[in-house]
């Protein structure tokens, strides 16, 4: 069985939940490279060790900077915390000071692939695809993905009687995040002739404040955001191709309308085992007027060395 290495940035909730799903893999052998500075995950780390003798073709390394510049894939988990009712831009300056020490002595193996799951995740996708020098279809974000699952839930839940959801948000995952009326669906039908404005609008401030009501009574959003996760890791494992909106670099077919600072946003795209290729779609002209939005508000928030290709 060919043996896969990978590393997971950050040993909190979502980490660790990664960590508990990989374990199971069979599909390869794998070495778990746990990476966290903070003595008080040796418990749990402990913990899994014990988990592991039930799957011995796996191994589970602490902090190894050989196997982190050796690893195939990367789930960086690693950002500062965001307080209960806060946007996730809060804590920006302390995520990006994060990345920047994990990819300071960083090298990357040519086949190398980046998860991103912190938060803000466009911008530390960006950030992170600039520090570790790989190209941008192989550094990609959660991004939106986790939005498009809650809208599906949100519209499932609202009214059960419809079938086959697919929504697509696009955007950033946060404020501006909102539902591509041109990409989503329900039963095959363009979803505008499905829900009025109205309910739409309704629907997309529901997303956008799901994370508070998660940390009504959890201290984060754990499971949500590590399932999409594992999806891409199958996806760019080979073992299926994802279509789904994600954090991705700004396309050449969309420079012309967003410009061309080398940042990320929440695109459709395609993710399989060669990456993330946003998919060529023609967006209405409000989706551009609205993706500028999230363009700008990234932009903003990004230091200006980064901006550039």
């Amino acid at each position: 069985m060919k043996q896969k290495t990978i590393s997971i940035v950050g040993f909190g909730n979502v980490g660790r939940f990664i960590c508990a799903q990989l374990i199971p893999y069979t599909n390869s052998a794998l070495k778990i490279n746990l990476m966290d500075p903070d003595e008080s995950v040796h418990g749990a780390i402990l913990d899994f060790l014990h988990g592991l003798e039930l799957f011995p073709e796996h191994q589970i390394h602490f902090n190894d900077e050989e196997l982190f510049n050796s690893s195939d894939i990367i789930f960086h988990c690693a950002g500062a915390s965001v307080p209960k009712g806060q946007s996730r831009l809060i804590s920006c300056t302390e995520s990006i000071a994060i990345a920047e020490a994990v990819y300071s002595n960083y090298q990357a193996k040519e086949s190398a692939k980046i998860i991103v799951v912190a938060n803000p995740v466009e911008i530390i996708a960006s950030v992170s695809r600039k520090l570790s020098g790989l190209p941008h279809s192989h550094v990609l974000g959660i991004g939106t993905y986790l939005d498009s699952i809650r809208m599906d839930y949100l519209i499932r839940d609202s009214m059960p009687e419809l079938n086959n959801i697919n929504a697509v948000v696009i955007g950033e995952h946060g404020s501006t995040a909102f539902l591509s009326n041109s990409l989503s669906s329900i039963d095959g039908k363009p979803i505008e002739s499905i829900l009025n404005v109205e309910e739409i609008e309704d629907l997309e401030a529901r997303m956008r404040t799901a994370k508070d009501d998660i940390k009504a009574t959890q201290a984060a959003t754990i499971y949500g955001v590590g399932y999409c996760a594992m999806q891409v890791f199958y996806a760019l494992m080979g073992d299926l191709e994802l279509k789904v909106a994600a954090s991705t670099a700004i396309p050449d077919f969309l420079r012309k309308d967003l410009g061309e600072a080398d940042i990320y946003l929440s695109l459709y795209s395609r993710i399989n085992e060669h990456g993330i290729q946003p998919i060529e779609h023609s967006y209405s002209g409000t989706e551009i007027e609205k993706l500028k939005k999230s363009r700008d508000l990234i932009v903003s928030c990004i230091p200006k060395s980064y901006l550039t290709p």
